[in-house]
């Protein structure tokens, strides 16, 4: 599952972060931008 998660990830070109935590998100309505916190180790 783990290989498949890494080329998956590399192939879509997404980052992916295994060890962060979630803080917050918000939407700006005018923009229609979403805006995400997140902790990443540290």
């Amino acid at each position: 599952m783990a290989d498949w998660q890494e080329m998956y990830t590399k192939v879509m070109e997404l980052h992916y972060c295994t060890k962060a935590t979630y803080k917050r998100a918000a939407c700006d309505e005018h923009t229609q931008e979403w805006t995400v916190v997140i902790d990443r180790d540290g």
